[in-house]
């Protein structure tokens, strides 16, 4: 639908989307055209609406566009605003219409559905998140369908990630860098006791709530690793592929996606090191090269960076960015 071109056809498409119940809508539309110099232009009028509480910025942004579909999922999930994109799809916080409980909404675009090992990707992960429950690890409440698109229905944590932490004020005490990966290590031996291996530890993948509680988030490229639980789904797409974030890839998965929680130790390994430094352990070249770095070379050490950090702290990363598996530590516990 083409734009709405008059403050009419905006409120007309407002009440088109079901996102505002129609008693409310009324008291709204009221109190902005009552105004002693009510808004007449659409752009003023949608201002007005986001001031008064009736629609979010997102919501707003879209109807000015002409966009007044799939703003409801399943009659259930309002969605507020788009708080994240990604490879395998966008996440918008919602709003359960009867609970009123916010909650982050995974919706995997129709786009993706051409490659068959997306939407099993995709399940891959709601069945992963399902099968953990701990207060270091975004939860996972529903998964569905609405009008052809799937979606999963997860835990909405109000905090930041450590990425986005790191970049808007800069590396953290060493007392608040350890005290994020310890929690980060805690979650990760939870994920090891159910039999998971995350493989794609990152700052962006663990977030940071209001109280400081950090959870791991986004099992998109976790895999079960007992063979009873396995669903087969890394044999048949994930050996064409390296899986992972480059900067934080432990040298093993470079060349084997079949790897342990030890490979994940590594990657919080190197998210413990851009704590600390603001830089990803191999921070420069293509992702060939960072690669190759993670295989034959080293760090620069964070004491280039800063004196501050103790030395028995610098051990502990040390130890966890070792490039064999068998001299880094074992489990996530001994990290913790």
């Amino acid at each position: 639908m083409p734009p709405p071109a008059t403050v009419e056809k905006y409120v007309e498409l407002i009440g088109k989307t079901g996102l505002v119940p129609e008693d409310r809508l009324t008291r709204g539309l009221s109190a902005i055209t009552e105004q002693p110099n009510p808004p007449t232009t659409v752009e003023h009028f949608a201002q007005a609406c986001v001031r008064g509480g009736l629609l979010t910025g997102f919501q707003s942004k879209q109807i000015r566009l002409g966009r007044y579909k799939k703003f409801v999922l399943n009659d259930k999930y309002r969605i507020l605003e788009l708080i994240g994109t990604g490879g395998m799809g966008a996440v918008y916080l919602c709003e359960h219409k009867f609970m009123r409980r916010l909650v982050a909404v995974k919706i995997l675009p129709a786009d993706k559905y051409e490659d068959p090992s997306n939407l099993e990707r995709f399940i891959r992960e709601a069945r992963a998140v399902a099968a953990l429950n701990h207060p270091n690890i975004v939860r996972a409440y529903d998964i569905d369908r609405a009008e052809g698109m799937h979606f999963l229905v997860m835990e909405y944590v109000d905090g930041s990630s450590l990425q986005e932490i790191v970049a808007r004020f800069g590396p953290l005490d060493p007392v608040r860098a350890a005290y994020c990966i310890a929690q980060g290590a805690v979650g990760l031996q939870h994920a090891q006791e159910q039999g998971l291996v995350h493989r794609d530890i990152k700052p962006g993948n663990l977030l940071v709530d209001r109280m400081g509680v950090v959870k791991l988030l986004d099992l998109g490229l976790a895999r079960f690793f007992e063979p009873e639980r396995d669903d087969k789904l890394t044999e048949r797409y994930d050996e064409k592929c390296v899986l992972g974030t480059a900067d934080y890839l432990a040298p093993e998965q470079a060349v084997s996606n079949s790897v342990d929680i030890r490979a994940d130790i590594y990657g919080l390994g190197g998210t413990f090191y851009f704590l600390l430094t603001g830089k990803s352990p191999a921070p420069d070249g293509n992702v060939a090269q960072k690669l190759l770095f993670h295989q034959k070379s080293e760090p620069v050490p964070v004491t280039e960076f800063r004196k501050d950090v103790p030395p028995g702290m610098l051990a502990v990363l040390t130890k966890m960015l070792r490039k064999n598996p068998a001299d880094r530590y074992q489990s996530p516990i001994e990290v913790a």
